[in-house]
Protein backbone atom coordinates (compact mmCIF):
# COMPACT_ATOMS: atom_id res chain seq x y z
CA UNK A 1 0.00 0.00 0.00
CA UNK A 2 1.33 3.40 -0.95
CA UNK A 3 1.15 6.03 1.74
CA UNK A 4 2.50 9.45 2.45
CA UNK A 5 2.94 11.46 5.64
CA UNK A 6 1.64 14.98 5.17
CA UNK A 7 2.14 18.02 7.36
CA UNK A 8 -0.41 20.68 6.54
CA UNK A 9 -0.91 24.20 7.97
CA UNK A 10 -3.61 24.85 10.54
CA UNK A 11 -6.03 26.20 7.95
CA UNK A 12 -6.32 22.68 6.55
CA UNK A 13 -8.58 21.79 9.52
CA UNK A 14 -10.80 19.91 10.12
CA UNK A 15 -8.70 17.25 8.36
CA UNK A 16 -5.18 16.33 9.49
CA UNK A 17 -3.87 14.37 6.53
CA UNK A 18 -1.45 11.57 7.32
CA UNK A 19 -1.65 9.15 4.42
CA UNK A 20 -2.08 9.43 0.67
CA UNK A 21 -2.65 6.41 -1.55
CA UNK A 22 -3.97 5.49 -4.97
CA UNK A 23 -7.54 4.34 -5.38
CA UNK A 24 -9.87 3.36 -8.18
CA UNK A 25 -12.74 5.57 -9.29
CA UNK A 26 -15.59 4.78 -6.96
CA UNK A 27 -19.32 4.81 -7.66
CA UNK A 28 -20.29 8.00 -5.88
CA UNK A 29 -22.83 9.52 -8.24
CA UNK A 30 -25.85 7.72 -6.90
CA UNK A 31 -28.29 9.77 -4.86
CA UNK A 32 -28.34 7.02 -2.26
CA UNK A 33 -25.63 4.85 -0.64
CA UNK A 34 -24.70 1.74 -2.63
CA UNK A 35 -25.50 -0.41 0.41
CA UNK A 36 -29.18 0.53 0.29
CA UNK A 37 -31.68 -2.25 -0.28
CA UNK A 38 -33.02 -2.45 -3.82
CA UNK A 39 -36.02 -4.75 -3.98
CA UNK A 40 -39.31 -3.90 -5.70
CA UNK A 41 -42.11 -3.08 -3.32
CA UNK A 42 -45.80 -4.02 -3.49
CA UNK A 43 -48.00 -1.32 -4.86
CA UNK A 44 -50.07 0.63 -2.34
CA UNK A 45 -53.76 0.27 -2.76
CA UNK A 46 -56.95 -1.49 -1.81
CA UNK A 47 -58.62 -4.19 -3.86
CA UNK A 48 -61.58 -5.93 -2.35
CA UNK A 49 -64.74 -7.73 -3.40
CA UNK A 50 -68.08 -6.81 -1.87
CA UNK A 51 -70.78 -9.44 -1.99
CA UNK A 52 -74.46 -8.57 -1.75
CA UNK A 53 -77.12 -11.24 -1.27
CA UNK A 54 -80.02 -10.99 -3.74
CA UNK A 55 -83.53 -12.16 -2.92
CA UNK A 56 -83.03 -14.97 -5.43
CA UNK A 57 -80.25 -16.38 -3.24
CA UNK A 58 -77.58 -15.59 -5.82
CA UNK A 59 -74.60 -13.40 -4.96
CA UNK A 60 -73.30 -10.44 -6.89
CA UNK A 61 -69.66 -9.24 -6.77
CA UNK A 62 -68.64 -5.58 -7.04
CA UNK A 63 -65.02 -4.59 -7.67
CA UNK A 64 -63.94 -1.59 -5.62
CA UNK A 65 -61.52 0.66 -7.59
CA UNK A 66 -57.93 0.69 -6.39
CA UNK A 67 -57.18 3.60 -4.08
CA UNK A 68 -53.74 5.25 -3.95
CA UNK A 69 -52.53 7.87 -1.49
CA UNK A 70 -50.03 10.68 -2.10
CA UNK A 71 -46.51 9.97 -0.89
CA UNK A 72 -45.68 11.44 2.51
CA UNK A 73 -42.73 11.50 4.89
CA UNK A 74 -42.13 8.05 6.35
CA UNK A 75 -43.33 6.14 3.28
CA UNK A 76 -40.98 3.68 1.62
CA UNK A 77 -40.95 4.29 -2.12
CA UNK A 78 -39.39 2.64 -5.16
CA UNK A 79 -38.58 4.80 -8.16
CA UNK A 80 -36.83 4.52 -11.48
CA UNK A 81 -34.70 7.52 -12.35
CA UNK A 82 -32.35 9.00 -14.91
CA UNK A 83 -29.92 11.63 -13.61
CA UNK A 84 -28.37 14.32 -15.80
CA UNK A 85 -26.34 17.50 -15.40
CA UNK A 86 -27.61 20.81 -16.80
CA UNK A 87 -25.62 20.27 -20.00
CA UNK A 88 -27.57 17.05 -20.63
CA UNK A 89 -24.76 14.66 -19.66
CA UNK A 90 -26.19 11.55 -18.00
CA UNK A 91 -24.43 10.48 -14.80
CA UNK A 92 -26.64 7.67 -13.54
CA UNK A 93 -29.81 5.69 -14.17
CA UNK A 94 -31.71 2.80 -12.61
CA UNK A 95 -33.46 1.43 -15.70
CA UNK A 96 -30.97 -1.39 -16.24
CA UNK A 97 -31.51 -2.68 -12.71
CA UNK A 98 -33.99 -2.66 -9.85
CA UNK A 99 -35.75 0.58 -8.90
CA UNK A 100 -34.19 2.73 -6.21
CA UNK A 101 -35.86 2.11 -2.85
CA UNK A 102 -35.69 4.55 0.07
CA UNK A 103 -37.66 5.81 3.05
CA UNK A 104 -38.82 9.38 2.53
CA UNK A 105 -37.34 11.79 5.08
CA UNK A 106 -34.83 9.32 6.49
CA UNK A 107 -31.76 10.95 4.93
CA UNK A 108 -31.06 7.97 2.67
CA UNK A 109 -31.06 10.25 -0.37
CA UNK A 110 -30.12 13.88 -1.04
CA UNK A 111 -32.66 16.40 0.34
CA UNK A 112 -33.95 17.53 -3.04
CA UNK A 113 -34.64 13.93 -4.08
CA UNK A 114 -36.64 13.40 -0.88
CA UNK A 115 -38.75 16.51 -1.52
CA UNK A 116 -39.31 15.66 -5.17
CA UNK A 117 -41.45 12.58 -4.51
CA UNK A 118 -43.70 14.13 -1.84
CA UNK A 119 -47.41 14.21 -2.89
CA UNK A 120 -46.80 12.03 -5.95
CA UNK A 121 -48.48 8.65 -6.43
CA UNK A 122 -47.68 5.27 -7.95
CA UNK A 123 -47.46 5.59 -11.72
CA UNK A 124 -46.49 9.26 -11.74
CA UNK A 125 -43.75 10.24 -14.19
CA UNK A 126 -42.14 13.64 -13.74
CA UNK A 127 -38.89 15.60 -13.91
CA UNK A 128 -37.22 17.74 -11.27
CA UNK A 129 -34.25 20.11 -11.13
CA UNK A 130 -32.39 19.94 -7.81
CA UNK A 131 -30.09 22.90 -7.04
CA UNK A 132 -26.65 22.18 -5.64
CA UNK A 133 -27.71 23.38 -2.18
CA UNK A 134 -30.27 20.54 -1.99
CA UNK A 135 -27.99 17.99 -3.65
CA UNK A 136 -24.34 17.65 -2.58
CA UNK A 137 -23.87 21.26 -1.49
CA UNK A 138 -21.63 24.02 -2.80
CA UNK A 139 -17.88 23.56 -3.08
CA UNK A 140 -16.06 24.52 0.13
CA UNK A 141 -12.66 26.17 -0.08
CA UNK A 142 -11.47 24.71 3.22
CA UNK A 143 -11.66 21.24 1.65
CA UNK A 144 -8.88 22.12 -0.83
CA UNK A 145 -5.46 20.97 0.43
CA UNK A 146 -2.13 21.97 -1.17
CA UNK A 147 0.53 19.25 -0.93
CA UNK A 148 4.21 19.92 -1.79
CA UNK A 149 5.36 17.87 -4.75
CA UNK A 150 8.29 16.44 -2.76
CA UNK A 151 5.76 14.76 -0.44
CA UNK A 152 4.05 12.92 -3.30
CA UNK A 153 5.41 9.35 -3.72
CA UNK A 154 7.43 8.85 -6.88
CA UNK A 155 5.12 5.95 -7.77
CA UNK A 156 2.23 8.39 -8.16
CA UNK A 157 2.22 10.43 -11.36
CA UNK A 158 -0.24 13.18 -10.45
CA UNK A 159 -2.79 14.28 -13.02
CA UNK A 160 -5.80 16.55 -12.69
CA UNK A 161 -8.86 14.40 -12.06
CA UNK A 162 -6.92 11.50 -10.49
CA UNK A 163 -8.69 9.99 -7.46
CA UNK A 164 -6.70 9.20 -4.32
CA UNK A 165 -7.34 7.82 -0.86
CA UNK A 166 -6.15 9.97 2.02
CA UNK A 167 -5.74 8.79 5.60
CA UNK A 168 -6.75 11.46 8.12
CA UNK A 169 -7.27 11.68 11.87
CA UNK A 170 -10.97 11.22 11.06
CA UNK A 171 -10.52 8.11 8.92
CA UNK A 172 -10.29 7.45 5.20
CA UNK A 173 -11.12 10.28 2.83
CA UNK A 174 -11.43 10.09 -0.94
CA UNK A 175 -10.09 13.10 -2.82
CA UNK A 176 -9.41 14.16 -6.39
CA UNK A 177 -6.40 16.09 -7.70
CA UNK A 178 -7.74 19.50 -8.67
CA UNK A 179 -4.47 21.16 -9.70
CA UNK A 180 -0.90 20.14 -10.55
CA UNK A 181 2.04 22.55 -10.64
CA UNK A 182 5.81 22.09 -10.59
CA UNK A 183 5.93 22.70 -6.84
CA UNK A 184 2.69 21.21 -5.48
CA UNK A 185 -0.63 19.51 -6.11
CA UNK A 186 -4.04 20.55 -4.77
CA UNK A 187 -6.30 17.85 -3.34
CA UNK A 188 -10.05 18.45 -3.43
CA UNK A 189 -12.02 16.69 -0.67
CA UNK A 190 -15.38 18.06 -1.81
CA UNK A 191 -17.90 15.56 -3.12
CA UNK A 192 -17.35 15.18 -6.89
CA UNK A 193 -20.83 16.54 -7.52
CA UNK A 194 -20.57 19.47 -5.10
CA UNK A 195 -21.56 22.74 -6.73
CA UNK A 196 -23.61 21.04 -9.44
CA UNK A 197 -27.34 21.29 -10.10
CA UNK A 198 -28.85 17.88 -10.84
CA UNK A 199 -31.80 16.85 -12.98
CA UNK A 200 -33.82 13.67 -12.51
CA UNK A 201 -36.53 12.06 -14.64
CA UNK A 202 -38.51 9.97 -12.16
CA UNK A 203 -41.18 7.30 -12.22
CA UNK A 204 -42.82 6.12 -9.00
CA UNK A 205 -43.28 2.34 -9.24
CA UNK A 206 -44.19 1.37 -5.67
CA UNK A 207 -45.11 2.86 -2.31
CA UNK A 208 -45.42 1.20 1.08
Amino acid sequence: MLFLSLFLPSYAAPYQLNRLELCDLCDKYRPVPVASIRKPFLRRGLKTAVQALRPSGRTRTFNVPEVTMPIKTGDTVSVHYVGTFNDGTEFDRSREGSPLKFKVGSGMVIPGFDKAVIDHEVGDKFSVNIPAAEAYGEKQEHLLFPVPMDQVPSTIKPEVGMHLHVGTNQGELEVVIAEVTETHIVLDANHPMAGKDLNFALEVVAVN
